[in-house]
């Protein structure tokens, strides 16, 4: 059988990441192509590698933009401070993507941390990293627990009044059982549910749920429509070809 390596135009959806550009030294391409210079798995490559890319800003935007917004969280949440500029005199609140500089945490090697939720209360504050999927790998998960741990010590020696903890807030568990997260001698109160976390701070998680739901059904007709039309230039190709 011949294969035709044809070359067609696919749409991209302006709401969404750009895949990887060198498309023919990706993995999906590697998978896919079945000849050199294979424009049908150059095409199918490409959508794959940007909604892998989707996939990625997905779970990027919740922390980012979405559980800070006003139209969900009354919390007022101060983004993107650094620790060098915080006053730690009048400091009570939320903070979304707070950095912790290395020249305030000397146990950080390079760049800082940066903590996803932070709360700052009259007696204690609480780290969060937040996350939209339920399973780690080893290496991440002792990763992402030695920053929270470096910057619990941190807030232990600015707040010495003050009862500091650490979590990870699990958007979509359900279930502790079915959680994979591999570290050891985890706090007991580690994991928390995103629909917790969101009853502690009166953010509205159905709300939150019911906008992703919405942003996912214009990405899904945005992949249907782009894979139909790809499906329907390979059957015109395949057709131009039989009649040639």
């Amino acid at each position: 059988m011949k294969v035709v390596c044809v070359n067609r135009n696919i749409t991209r959806m302006p709401r969404t990441r750009k895949g990887r550009k060198d498309i023919e030294n990706s993995g999906y391409y590697r998978c896919l192509a079945s000849c050199e210079d294979d424009k049908v798995a150059f095409d199918l490559a490409t959508i794959l590698s940007e909604n892998q890319s989707q996939v990625i800003s997905n779970g990027t935007m919740l922390d980012k933009k979405i559980i800070p917004d006003p139209q969900f969280n009354p919390n007022n949440v101060m983004q993107k401070l650094k620790s060098n500029n915080l006053d730690i005199d009048d400091c009570e609140g939320h903070y979304s993507h707070f950095s912790l500089m290395k020249n305030d945490c000397p146990t950080i090697r390079k760049g800082c941390i940066e903590i996803d939720y932070l709360v700052i209360g009259a007696d204690k504050v609480c780290i969060y990293e937040v996350k939209d999927g339920d399973t780690f790998d080893t290496k991440k998960s002792e990763g992402e627990v030695e920053s929270l741990e470096k910057a619990k010590t941190y807030f232990v020696k600015t707040f010495p009044d003050k009862t500091v903890s650490y979590h990870t807030v699990l958007w979509n568990a359900k279930d502790k059982k079915n959680i994979s997260f591999k570290a050891n001698d985890l706090p007991e109160d580690f994991i928390v549910f995103g629909r917790d976390f969101c009853k502690e701070y009166n953010i509205d998680f159905q709300k939150i749920l019911d906008y992703r739901r919405s942003l996912a059904k214009e990405y899904q007709d945005y992949l249907i429509e782009n894979l139909q039309s790809f499906l329907n230039s390979l059957k015109l190709d395949e057709e131009n070809e039989t009649d040639s």
